[in-house]
């Protein structure tokens, strides 16, 4: 009974001391400048993805960003054969560059389904708040991307 009691306590104590220990915050040495087209998405992108930006603002080794995103609607499946459903596909087409040098340039995308509001407002609304969460999405899928890219520039 008392060595599964100070078995467990030992396992207990053992899983935090592990995990407190490790280091989340990585001190990368590098800055990343974001440029994106001026329209409202664009801007969104921009903010989020500076949002999540923990790159080193003072260090002399930049990196430049080019994103765009685009976003496309078709109708899907429907809801009884009522109300049609709709997906979205979001895209950001990305350029990496570093002293005018093309490191990398490609596109990712993020689908969502929305729909099923029969009001005209309720569907532009919906189809707004949609393409926000594919924002947020596709920022944090390009940001791991390129901090994947640089890493494996820097190593």
């Amino acid at each position: 009974m008392y060595i599964k009691t100070i078995n467990l306590i030992f396992l207990i104590f053992f899983i935090f001391s592990c995990s407190l220990n490790m280091k989340n915050d990585l001190d990368p040495n590098y800055n990343l400048k974001i440029e994106t087209p001026t329209n409202k998405y664009n801007h969104l992108l921009s903010f989020e993805l500076q949002k999540y930006n923990k790159f080193n603002k003072n260090h002399e080794d930049t990196f430049f960003l080019e994103a765009n995103i685009t976003f496309s609607s078709q109708e899907t499946l429907t809801l009884k054969g009522l109300t049609p459903l709709y997906k979205m596909i979001g895209t950001i087409d990305y350029k990496l560059s570093k002293n005018n040098n093309n490191i990398k340039k490609g596109k990712i995308s993020s689908t969502i389904n929305y729909g099923s509001v029969t009001s005209y407002y309720g569907k532009q609304e919906n189809e707004k708040f949609a393409k926000q969460r594919i924002v947020r999405n596709l920022a944090l899928k390009l940001l791991n991307k390129i901090k994947l890219i640089i890493n494996k520039i820097e190593n």
